[in-house]
């Protein structure tokens, strides 16, 4: 549990939502479960879980430098106040 005002900050590959990236990410998906792995993991489900939750917003996602392979996400956990607002 984040106390309220605190934040939840994940770095991680995300699975690209368009383009030839997209294509190449699930075509590898698709190759890599044969050995147990799971690389699927789209940003949709990070939102769908904010959104559900309704304690936690999204305050910054961006790809992180060399290669933007991996993004950076971060919520913070909304106060008691902004959630009665």
């Amino acid at each position: 549990m984040v106390k309220p005002g605190g934040k939840i900050i994940l770095v991680n590959h995300l699975y690209s939502e368009r383009g030839v990236a997209a294509a190449i990410e699930r075509w590898a998906a698709k190759k890599t479960r044969n050995l147990g792995l799971r690389p699927e993991f789209p940003f949709a489900r990070l939102a769908a879980w904010a959104e559900a939750d309704h304690s936690a917003r999204l305050i910054e996602r961006r790809k992180i430098a060399p290669f933007g392979v991996y993004t950076l996400v971060c919520f913070e956990r909304i106060t008691e106040g902004a959630l009665a607002a």
